[in-house]
């Protein structure tokens, strides 16, 4: 079956960098808005959840977009994590080999 025949429809998965309105002005665009602005044709199911890492995608945001396919075929997928893995681990950029 082809993809071409199916709107676009794009899975966004990760952390803060799309769920980011917390860190904003009032005024100002959050990710969600400006993919939106980006990418107007297409339908956007928004997974991403500030303060999520790694796992998190692994073990609840594949669950949900499981059942996003079912309701519409998704064409791609963004992806933005590991800030939150790499916090955790800053501590170690102090320390010596």
């Amino acid at each position: 079956m082809s993809h071409k025949n199916f709107p676009k429809h794009i899975a966004v998965l990760g952390d803060s960098v799309f769920d980011n309105q917390n860190y904003l002005h009032p005024d100002e665009k959050d990710g969600q808005a400006r993919l939106q602005d980006a990418f107007p044709d297409y339908h956007l199911t928004f997974l991403a959840v500030d303060g999520h890492k790694s796992d998190n995608v692994r073990n609840t945001q594949l669950k949900y977009l499981a059942d996003a396919v079912k309701k519409k075929p998704i064409s791609d997928i963004i992806l933005s994590v590991g800030g939150n893995d790499l916090l955790d681990c800053a501590f170690l950029l102090g320390e010596k080999p």
